[in-house]
């Protein structure tokens, strides 16, 4: 057995090596999309696949959404089970133990459980994972929430796969209420916000998907309300003041570098976009589509 484990592991590394080169994207960057992707296998076939919902930038690839930003973690919200430590630490290694024949191992029994505090408040659970493959190590990130509402949703979604292998039957996030939890952040925080990431992912999602406008609405209206925020609030951000701070110009440019994305909009021009976006939802109650490649709200 352990044979074919071995022999399994080292064909999966090669063909691994094979897309990165065919790619030209960093080799650690595709076993750690690779390990993210098995736990998600291992999640779809056990007891508690409807307990963790999957949203974040991997939600994306679920999607089957182009240039996905790299991530280090899989995040999730958890429904109908304890927030409890001990209990997640439970689930997690109870998914990490799932026999599969794709030459990585989770080591459940060496992970490491923490809680995530927002604003001095008990968010959620962080868990990191150690796998291997053959000799090569890594460790994989949970970050677990609790608390939030999804609109229109979860979705039933298979997860694409890098090589050939049964996909992943996940249930995951609307897109809708994905963008409604990262412009929620990002009122919320308005200035003293560095998450360079959130401005991304939404100019990621409305360059990709189209929108009912009035079905949006609800869904941001709804996480703005269950998160203790006012939708109006988005005037700060939406100012000529911020869309023109220095320091949130730095923070993009450093953002790109950082996650090695090709994209040469800056963030004025990036906010002018995204503007372009959010007003209508905020003055307009016409059930309006998005149209990503015009860049315009039509009439239904």
């Amino acid at each position: 057995m352990n044979k074919e484990i071995r022999n399994m592991a080292a064909s999966v590394k090669d063909r691994l090596l094979r897309i990165a080169k065919f790619n030209k994207v960093d080799y650690t960057r595709i076993l750690q999309r690779y390990a993210q992707e098995r736990f998600l296998y291992r999640l779809s076939v056990s007891n508690f696949r409807s307990n963790l919902v999957l949203k974040g930038a991997m939600m994306f690839l679920a999607y089957g959404l182009p240039d996905l930003r790299p991530t280090k973690d899989i995040d999730f919200l958890g429904i109908a089970i304890s927030n409890e430590p001990d209990n997640i630490e439970m689930i997690i290694k109870q998914i990490s133990s799932i026999p599969c024949n794709d030459g990585i191992i989770f080591n459940g029994e060496n992970l490491k459980i923490s809680i995530i505090k927002k604003d001095a408040e008990y968010n959620g659970v962080r868990v990191i994972i150690p796998w291997n493959i053959e000799r090569t190590k890594g460790n994989l990130q949970l970050d677990i929430g609790f608390g939030d509402r999804i609109h229109n949703g979860p979705v039933e979604v298979s997860f694409p796969t890098l090589i050939d292998q049964i996909q992943p039957l996940i249930m995951v996030y609307s897109k809708e209420t994905a963008l409604a939890e990262k412009l929620q952040i990002i009122v919320s925080l308005n200035y003293e916000t560095s998450r360079m990431k959130d401005f991304y992912d939404i100019y990621y999602l409305c360059s990709h998907s189209s929108f009912h406008l009035s079905n949006l609405r609800k869904a941001i209206l709804e996480t703005f309300e269950n998160r203790g925020t006012s939708f109006q609030d988005i005037d700060t951000v939406l100012s000529t003041e911020f869309i023109t701070n220095k320091e949130k110009q730095t923070q993009w440019e450093a953002f790109l570098v950082r996650s090695r994305l090709d994209n040469k909009l800056d963030f004025l021009k990036l906010m002018k976009k995204l503007k372009t976006f959010l007003v209508p939802l905020l003055k307009s109650s016409d059930d309006l589509v998005w149209n990503p490649k015009q860049w315009c709200w039509n009439r239904y």
